[in-house]
């Protein structure tokens, strides 16, 4: 036994398209049948009088016919036409899976280039997918970063490391978070203060200097721990 077309969900689609297009259809012969009828019954009267009142009698129910026909028609072009664009829809989005995955794959290749702009563009792509409607790719992407991020940070001054902050920054404005624990040992750096960063489950920060607006740019401080750090405010010094 065939079995019924179905939804993606699983339920029944026969009235959404094929059901409504059967209806059309078998209406439309019930309309001709109806339409051979009356005619014969208007011509078979006796007088031009009675001819006269016959198709005045059965001409509201031919209006009535016709326009349900018309009815049946137009929903089913119309259901059909949305199931088009649900089709349509799901060939784009694996199209645009299929893409961001490619991005992840280069993105990741290019950060162990040895050229800085290089990796600055692998960089580039992985915030795409981060950042990208689909979010099944994105905590991998978030989660790169973050790796990236725990190696080079010592290693300033380095455009790499502020790339990998701002990348990690779009992927947490989009709510996507690395599942990550990193260490960022901050004694060896040149720039004197610490950024805020977001974006990864938890971050260690070691020998960090806070300024009063880094720290408030922190979006979850249960995330992040401090050790060895100092915290600069208008008026007071504390250290953690």
């Amino acid at each position: 036994m065939q079995s019924q077309p179905k939804h993606d969900d699983g339920t029944d689609r026969r009235w959404d398209d094929q059901g409504w297009f059967d209806a059309a259809v078998g209406t439309a012969i019930l309309v001709g049948f109806g339409v051979i009828a009356a005619l014969i019954y208007v011509f078979s009267a006796g007088t031009d009088a009675a001819m006269v009142a016959r198709a005045q009698t059965v001409s509201p129910f031919g209006v009535a016919a016709f326009a349900l026909v018309t009815f049946l028609t137009v929903v089913w072009r119309g259901l059909l036409n949305t199931e088009q664009v649900k089709q349509l829809t799901r060939q784009n989005d694996a199209k645009d899976e299929e893409n961001l995955a490619k991005l992840l794959i280069d993105g990741t290749k290019l950060l162990g280039e040895r050229q800085e702009t290089h990796v600055l563009a692998g960089i580039a792509a992985l915030q795409i997918v981060a950042t990208a409607p689909q979010e099944g790719l994105a905590p991998h992407a978030m989660d790169i970063l973050a790796d990236k991020l725990e190696r080079t940070f010592g290693n300033e001054p380095s455009k790499v490391v502020d790339a990998c902050i701002h990348a990690l920054e779009k992927g947490s404005e989009k709510g996507r978070v690395a599942a990550r624990e990193i260490t960022l040992n901050c004694a060896g750096r040149q720039a004197i203060w610490t950024p805020a960063i977001n974006g990864i489950r938890t971050v260690n920060f070691e020998g960090a200097h806070f300024l009063g607006d880094h720290f408030a740019q922190f979006r979850n401080l249960r995330s992040i721990r401090f050790r060895s750090c100092r915290f600069f405010g208008a008026r007071s010094t504390s250290r953690w």
